[in-house]
């Protein structure tokens, strides 16, 4: 056998070992890794098993509970309202004053409160201004048997048959002399009995939107549906103000209002959203008319109520008739039954009035035809002074609870 014979041989065989060796080599390390891989799956699978078991040991978080309205009145006046109500309670500054101090001092707000009670602060201090919050209609001097009565009339709370009793009292026909039948200076005690009718904040606020906002003659050529540069683009302003302001809409703009217009609910809820951008008399809370109620309702000699409930409504009417001895004329204005039952203080509405007839409770018909759970929400929020302050004593209506209950449906 020759040399290069024996060494190929040897060579062979090298490669063969070395071979062998290789793969045995690779099949240890390839079971290493195997072996490996099963104990990590064992393992993961063996913290599955045990999240698995504590997730069943522990309880399941409970669920958030639903905010009740009075919850929501409660923590948006503390977030609002305080403020306001804490600033203003000194006896010798009315609340015009206060407002204005506030607003001229307007970086002293804290910035914990919402951005809209700014813009309350500053409508609130305009006397000039659309919200109207300090126009001296709203003081009526009514000459009564039993002397003269001051009367704090709200708009949206029969505020034009209230102008046609103060018509009335001071023997003047409502019909001729106009909306207003304004006082002229006279001689008045220094001490007057007060008087004033509230209404339910919410169902007050719908009245105002479906009047001021809903019927186009009223949107586009007063302005009470604001801002008016959103709600009513064509909107001119009266021939007596100062400045007349004309927005002229491109066609795509008008078309797209109109569109939007026609869905109540959308509409409602999208005017609740921007109407605190300025705000107007008809949608201001009622605590703050008449130099604030909030602060001196407690000294009114008599407080109404008006609402859905017509027989109730009646009911303060009647009161209020026999207390200054005008019942003739009151029931005369608001179209009262003059058969009604003195004992029980009950009225119904009588068929044949003009003036009064369907206007009392026509909004709380309307409930379920604007509202949705967002809006009743967000107007307890803007409106919480009247429903949170003890002294106007304004319950919520048992609809709201109600309603906010469908947010869970």
């Amino acid at each position: 056998m020759s040399t290069s014979s024996i060494s190929m041989k040897v060579l062979l065989l090298w490669l063969l070992c070395l071979s062998s060796a290789l793969f045995l080599f690779n099949y240890q390390h390839a079971g290493c890794i195997h072996h490996h891989e099963a104990n990590a799956i064992n393992s993961l699978a063996a913290d599955k098993s045990n999240f698995m078991v504590q997730r069943k040991l522990e309880p399941p978080p409970p669920q958030q509970q639903r905010r009740t309205a009075r919850q929501i009145v409660e923590e948006a006046f503390e977030k609002s309202y305080k403020h306001l109500i804490d600033a203003c309670q000194k006896p010798d500054q009315s609340l015009y004053h206060c407002l204005l101090e506030l607003h001229t001092n307007a970086p002293k707000i804290p910035p914990k409160y919402p951005w809209w009670v700014q813009t309350l602060v500053r409508d609130g201090s305009n006397i000039l201004g659309p919200s109207g919050l300090h126009g001296k209609w709203h003081f009526k001097i009514f000459n009564t048997p039993t002397g003269p009565l001051q009367f704090c009339s709200l708009e949206k709370v029969a505020s034009t048959e209230w102008n046609a009793l103060k018509c009335m009292l001071d023997g003047k026909d409502p019909q001729s002399v106009g909306d207003f039948c304004l006082d002229k200076p006279q001689q008045l005690p220094p001490v007057l009995p007060k008087a004033v009718f509230l209404r339910d904040p919410l169902e007050r606020f719908l009245s105002g939107f479906v009047d001021k906002c809903m019927m186009p003659q009223h949107r586009n050529y007063e302005p009470h549906c604001e801002p008016s540069e959103l709600w009513a683009p064509h909107f001119i302003t009266h021939p007596n103000q100062a400045q007349k302001r004309q927005f002229i809409p491109k066609e795509d703009d008008a078309r797209l209002l109109r569109e939007f217009l026609a869905m109540k609910r959308h509409f409602f809820q999208a005017y609740i959203d921007t109407y605190p951008l300025r705000w107007n008399i008809h949608f201001m809370p009622a605590a703050l008319f008449c130099d604030g109620l909030f602060r001196n309702i407690q000294h009114y000699d008599f407080v109404g109520y008006m609402s859905g409930d017509k027989a109730k409504s009646q009911e303060y009417l009647v009161k209020f008739g026999q207390r200054y001895n005008i019942t003739p004329v009151v029931s005369k204005i608001f179209h009262l039954d003059k058969n009604h039952n003195d004992t029980k203080q009950h009225v119904v509405m009588s068929n044949s009035g003009e003036v009064m007839k369907n206007r009392i409770g026509t909004a709380s018909k309307k409930i379920k035809e604007y509202f949705t759970p967002y809006a009743a929400e967000k107007l307890l929020e803007f409106l919480s002074i009247d429903y949170a302050h003890k002294g106007l004593n304004l319950p919520i209506p048992d609809w709201v609870d109600d309603m906010l209950a469908q947010q869970e449906q």
